[in-house]
């Protein structure tokens, strides 16, 4: 099945920081009554230690009660602890070309990089499993709000998206 989903299509809004420059690991998370991290933070229902902060009612239980797919605010939210990367993929792309092309990835660079050669990629086929790291980023540094563009071939995502990808992954 081809596959392109992002922002535009109605996907995950793109990540803020918190005035402490801080993000949230899991944009756009809310726990199974609803509440996000926003709620959390101001309400001081957590700590940034990744406990119940002083607004958490004792009846309420542990927060682990409300996580959803395993996932609670400590594991979601920077205000209860948990810290994003400078660098999330936000886009796969399985595209309608000959040969599911384009194939290729989207990256949000959250914050500055100043050396993208720490992040790589790895890949699995099929659920097969991974061989770990197959390919790393130049050295080269990242403006924060920008997109990367990692394509495996550069000529169909130039010909489907009308602009080169930032790396060709083959």
């Amino acid at each position: 099945a081809d596959l392109i989903w992002g922002p535009a299509e109605g996907g995950p809004p793109n990540p803020v920081p918190h005035s402490s420059g801080c993000f949230d690991a899991v944009v756009g998370w809310k726990d199974s009554s609803g509440h996000d991290c926003a709620a959390y933070r101001s309400n001081d229902w957590c700590t940034p230690a990744g406990r119940k902060g002083p607004g958490w009612k004792w009846y309420w239980g542990s927060m682990s009660f409300y996580a959803v797919d395993g996932v609670d605010a400590s594991k979601a939210c920077c205000a209860c602890g948990a810290h994003g990367s400078a660098l999330v993929l936000t886009m796969v792309i399985d595209g309608p070309l000959a040969l599911g092309q384009p194939k290729a990835l989207e990256l949000y660079v959250r914050e500055h990089i100043a050396d993208l050669s720490v992040y790589g990629i790895g890949k699995t086929t099929n659920g097969g499993g991974s061989a770990g790291l197959q390919w790393r980023f130049p050295a080269a540094p990242a403006a924060a709000g920008s997109y990367i563009y990692v394509a495996q071939r550069a000529a169909p995502f130039q010909q489907f998206f009308g602009f080169a990808p930032t790396a060709v992954f083959g």
